[in-house]
């Protein structure tokens, strides 16, 4: 059933399963993670308990879908995801979202020197993203692919836009490189049910949304006869950006497409649109639509 689930020939893992020496060992696996026959951190309850919250696994549906008898574990694994502390390979834990600061104020945010443009500028430590580590997995498959293999689909790939301009105002690559891809499919901003753009910094995205109202920007910068429009706040990062979430570089492209397919099955939505700014001078952007009739429940990217 493991093996069915994960679509991967495992089955000698799976067919264990029922048996209680090697359940957390498999639990381990299907949780992402390479067993270490040395897991003995200082953590209460069985084996498998100990692989639930050190792994802190966040499907808890799943674990009932595999465990459908162990009540008590998939409570676990329901208060895992709740907010069970972290451990990692080492078996440091943590028990808190660091990117929350109790010790900050908003006297203090507004004291903050700011980094860049330091007479003039607003962009400081208090209003960028967080410093973050984070990593996705996206399986990318063509309708061919689909077809013959069965495979769920999360959402639809569309259209994508790599831009260039100023590396000076590189945070401006979203309003360059999402603005093709609305005139070759000839949408308006009312067509897009949800936006991410990447909160590298919070003017950032604000700046995108005022260079697309204004006139003189689109026409100057972006080609255009008038500006796009504006762009609806409630339906602009509605999860929170990059200041909240946080920005793993590298993974951040990744993660808010992923996000938005989600959002989209949430809201039972069709489209959506995801857009990142690029250090150096560049912006990305891409359009994708949700082709699912279910909305997924209870699940967030």
């Amino acid at each position: 059933h493991l093996a069915k689930v994960l679509q991967v020939r495992y089955a000698l893992i799976a067919e264990c399963i029922g048996k209680p020496p090697l359940r957390a060992r498999t639990l381990a696996f299907w949780c992402g993670n390479v067993w270490n026959p040395n897991f003995e951190y200082d953590l209460p309850g069985t084996p498998c308990e100990k692989v639930v919250r050190g792994q802190s696994c966040h499907y808890p549906g799943k674990v009932q879908e595999l465990f459908p008898n162990d009540l008590d574990l998939v409570d676990l694994a329901a208060e895992s995801y709740l907010g069970i502390p972290l451990y990692d390979s080492n078996g440091k834990f943590y028990d808190h979202d660091d990117g929350v600061r109790p010790d900050s104020s908003i006297e203090k945010l507004a004291r903050l020197r700011p980094v860049f443009d330091r007479k003039y500028g607003n962009v400081t430590a208090g209003n960028s993203a967080q410093i973050t580590d984070g990593a996705t997995l996206v399986l990318l498959a063509s309708e061919e692919a689909v077809k013959k293999h069965n495979l769920p689909v999360l959402a639809k790939i569309v259209d994508s836009q790599w831009a260039g301009l100023d590396p000076a105002v590189m945070g401006m690559g979203p309003a360059h490189a999402m603005g093709p891809i609305m005139d070759r499919q000839q949408l308006s901003i009312s067509d897009i049910d949800f936006w991410e753009i990447n909160e590298a910094f919070a003017t950032q995205v604000l700046g995108c949304v005022e260079a697309w109202k204004d006139d003189d920007y689109c026409k100057t910068h972006l080609g255009r006869d008038k500006a796009f429009g504006e762009i609806p706040h409630e339906r602009l990062n509605v999860d929170g950006g990059g200041v909240s979430i946080g920005h793993p570089v590298g993974a951040s492209g990744a993660r808010i497409v992923l996000h938005l397919a989600k959002i989209l099955h949430r809201n039972n939505a069709r489209r959506g649109m995801a857009s990142l700014c690029i250090g150096g001078g560049q912006g990305g952007a891409m359009l994708i639509e949700n082709v699912s009739n279910e909305p997924l429940q209870n699940e967030a990217a």
